[in-house]
């Protein structure tokens, strides 16, 4: 255990509680099975996991520009003990978006949180 992961141990525990408390719960669906009987695809498997959607806004200017704009993103913060898998979508205010494009932040090989772009 390198002398960085104590501190990242804690950053990790302290954002689960805070998503713990201040978050909501999202319904989580995997992959479904391929019935080659029925040529269909089965519902895979759902769950829930707790997180919070942030709004953030950035100022983006083109290159060479001197003016810039606004703009709005929504994150959805999920904490590491989402264990999320590459193959499941997570419901967002009616609308399903793909796991496998959400960004680990994890330094020290540490996991402390996920984030997914929802905008």
């Amino acid at each position: 255990m390198a002398n960085s992961d104590a501190f990242y141990i804690e950053i990790r525990d302290e954002a689960e509680a805070l998503i713990a408390e201040y978050g909501t719960t999202f319904p989580v669906k995997g992959e479904g099975v391929y019935d080659p009987a029925l040529l269909t695809k089965g519902a895979g498997a759902q769950r829930s996991v707790t997180g919070v959607v942030t709004d953030q806004a950035t100022a983006k200017s083109l290159a060479g520009g001197t003016e810039s704009a606004w703009v709005g993103a929504k994150i959805l913060l999920l904490s590491a003990s989402a264990n999320i898998k590459e193959n499941e979508d997570v419901n967002v205010n009616g609308k399903w978006y793909p796991l496998s494009k959400v960004v680990e932040i994890k330094p020290a090989d540490i996991l402390i949180i996920y984030m997914l772009d929802v905008s």
